[in-house]
């Protein structure tokens, strides 16, 4: 009796665990904000997103004090407001790595192609950092290297792995897609 009891209690830990790790990284869809900054700090902007989506930032020193405008006159739920700060970072030059569990990493673009991104998949924020490994048949991964670099943003990466005839690409998930 023992034993099955500890059995179930672990297996519904375990699953508790896991559910907390998947909702972690998907912003609350039931909470609503009109979001309206001028010119303010990123930290206050993120604390924002934070109270409404549960998702943790850690600021890179060069963000913290940077300033962000996001004019707003319309009520957003916390996957807008999470995907319109995803943006308004690209656009500042900055991007948001995972970092754990209900925390992401908010570094400038230029050093977030070095760190793990996202898997690119549904509900995936256009301007999500994101990693994909492609295999490639019938053509030289290089030669599809080669054409695909045209496409990529100012810091995406499009690299053949040598030996595998596979490609890897860390870039924005709207240029992965696309």
């Amino acid at each position: 009796m023992k034993r099955s009891f500890l059995s179930v209690t672990c297996t519904a830990l375990l699953a508790a665990a896991s559910c907390s790790i998947a909702w972690a990284q998907t912003p609350r869809p039931s909470s609503v904000i009109t979001p309206n900054f001028q010119n303010t700090d990123i930290a206050v902007v993120a604390n924002s997103v934070t109270e409404l989506t549960g998702i943790t930032f850690i600021l890179d020193q060069s963000a913290s004090t940077r300033k962000i405008t996001l004019s707003n006159r319309r009520p957003m739920s916390g996957r807008e407001f999470y995907d319109t700060f995803i943006t308004i970072l690209a656009v500042n030059g900055f991007a948001a790595v995972p970092a754990g569990p209900n925390t992401m990493k908010i570094v400038q673009e230029a050093n977030a192609r070095t760190l793990p991104g996202r898997e690119l998949a549904g509900g995936t924020g256009p301007d999500e950092l994101v990693h994909l490994v492609v295999p490639v048949r019938n053509v030289n991964a290089q030669q599809v290297a080669t054409v695909l670099n045209q496409f990529r943003s100012q810091y995406g990466v499009v690299q053949a792995v040598p030996g595998t005839n596979q490609i890897i690409i860390n870039d924005r998930a709207a240029n992965v897609q696309r």
